[in-house]
């Protein structure tokens, strides 16, 4: 397959900007980032800053159960 310059994947290695988009820990992080955009920009909005927090931490646990998943450790985990 003739690939155009500067094209960095195709139909059997796609890019790494394909990788990121497709990635369940890229989207988790970027709600996450919304959420402290969000509250920084209208910090009158009515949720409390202990309800961010834990929003946040439910996003952070949520990366990191899937970078364990990714890694294949949920394996030797089921039963």
């Amino acid at each position: 397959m003739i690939s155009k310059q500067g094209e960095t994947g195709n139909a059997r290695n796609p890019s790494k900007w394909v990788f990121l988009l497709e990635s369940r820990k890229f989207w988790a992080a970027v709600v996450g980032l919304a959420l402290v955009v969000f509250r920084g920009f209208y910090p009158d909005f009515p949720v409390s800053d202990e309800l961010i927090t834990k929003a946040l931490l439910v996003v952070i646990a949520y990366i990191v159960s899937t970078a364990l998943e990714d890694a294949g450790v949920g394996r030797w985990l089921k039963p």
